[in-house]
């Protein structure tokens, strides 16, 4: 019996854990998404096989050789810091479990500029680390829908406008934003458990920092129960919902010319 792990995605994906000359059954490759959290480090999220030990990979777009950004038992996430501004990194996950690999996750990109001040990455990285919100959803945070194959409860976000801040020398650099969160679950009392553990953590913040962000103040208002999510054309409920409208004011990086 012998484990071969080499510094290539594709030699994850072909070689692993074999016995007697035949290839031992591997978990399911993880589903991997990735975002900004500082000017130099990134937030990885790892959905794969239970019980599984997943192993995150990173490279600089420059480099051609993958680095450890270290483990973590079961999903979840995992930050890598100590990396450089306005460069390109890619990342891909693998499962591990007792030495039998998964193929490669999907790879992903981000780019860490110096000082991203977007919101949407803020409000990601201040809600996944608020643990009466994660204790509900864990990362399961998404951007207007609920990816297929994703379990519930979770949370989306819809950005709905933004206005930006003018003086007489141009721009502030304060923008207000107004967004549509979602609260879903497979119950209706699990969609207003969550609603309400969103609202304790969003609604008079500030001001502090979301993320990279300096947020002056966010506010909730207007929540209502929406119609439920139904499987396929069938009548049963797939999920329940209850939305809020969110305006947070924030400073960005004020154009100049």
């Amino acid at each position: 019996m012998a484990i071969v792990i080499l510094n290539d995605p594709v030699a994850i994906a072909t070689l692993g854990l074999f016995q007697d000359g035949a290839a031992v059954s591997a978990p399911d490759a993880p589903v991997l998404s990735a975002v900004q959290l500082t000017t130099t480090s990134i937030r990885a999220t790892v959905n794969g096989d239970d019980g599984a030990t997943n192993e995150l990979l990173y490279r600089a777009a420059t480099a051609a050789a993958w680095t450890s950004g270290g483990s973590r038992s079961g999903d979840g996430t995992k930050d890598i810091t100590g990396l450089a501004t306005n460069t390109k990194y890619f990342l891909i996950s693998y499962s591990d479990n007792s030495g039998v690999f998964s193929i490669p996750s999907n790879e992903v990109s981000v780019f860490l500029t110096d000082g991203d001040i977007v919101i949407e990455k803020g409000l990601y990285a201040y809600l996944t680390n608020e643990s009466d919100i994660t204790d509900i959803v864990s990362t399961r945070i998404f951007p207007m829908i609920v990816p297929q194959g994703q379990s519930y409860p979770a949370i989306t976000y819809d950005r709905t406008s933004g206005e930006h801040e003018m003086t007489v020398d141009g721009e502030s650099g304060l923008v207000e934003a107004n967004f549509i969160l979602k609260c879903w679950a497979t119950t209706y009392a699990g969609a207003k458990s969550l609603a309400d553990a969103l609202r304790l953590v969003l609604d008079g913040f500030g001001p502090s920092t979301m993320g990279a962000v300096t947020v002056n103040r966010s506010h909730l208002s207007d929540d209502s129960d929406m119609t439920p999510e139904y499987e396929g054309s069938s009548s049963k409920v797939k999920a329940y919902g209850v939305a809020f409208e969110l305006q947070i004011i924030y400073q960005e990086t004020a154009a100049t010319f």
